[in-house]
């Protein structure tokens, strides 16, 4: 089934690619037209390092019974790695004996990408497609184009 996926995925994404200059000349048209630009204090706050309550808080926040990344590392362990070193901090661990800081960690690893970009021979940004089979559409039966393409990242 993977293969035949694949196969599908491959043969419709390659089919009525446009001619590269028309294609460059589209977009080029589209972003001339978009009046919306990035005001001086949003650029400014762009351009901060990510600070470490923000990790801290995303990775808490994170839903819990979601499907593993990549690496098979399930959220709920995601969430109590970010949370014991705090835990600890907070009952007076000492700091040979604290666990490692995953947010911590997160934070100099996501800043680093901010400022010098992603290794592009790194696996950093590789996911995988999970076709799921639509419930509610009968009409196509099992078709392998009657899937919701879902994209796996490792982030």
């Amino acid at each position: 089934m993977s293969k035949i996926a694949a196969t599908y995925h491959e043969i419709f994404q390659s089919k009525d690619l446009p001619n590269p200059k028309e294609n460059k000349q589209a977009i080029t048209k589209v972003l001339t037209n978009i009046n919306q630009k990035t005001d001086a204090q949003d650029k400014q706050n762009l351009s901060k390092p990510l600070e470490y309550d923000e990790i801290y808080k995303a990775s808490i926040s994170m839903p819990n019974g979601k499907a593993s990344r990549l690496d098979g590392i399930p959220t709920k362990l995601w969430k109590n790695l970010a949370t014991e070193h705090q835990k600890a901090i907070a009952a007076g661990t000492k700091a040979e004996e604290l666990p490692p800081n995953l947010v911590c960690l997160l934070q100099l690893a996501y800043n680093n990408i901010k400022h010098h970009s992603i290794n592009p021979e790194s696996n950093f940004t590789k996911g995988w497609m999970c076709p799921i089979y639509k419930k509610k559409d009968k009409t196509k039966g099992r078709c392998i184009d009657n899937h919701t393409k879902l994209i796996k990242l490792m982030i």
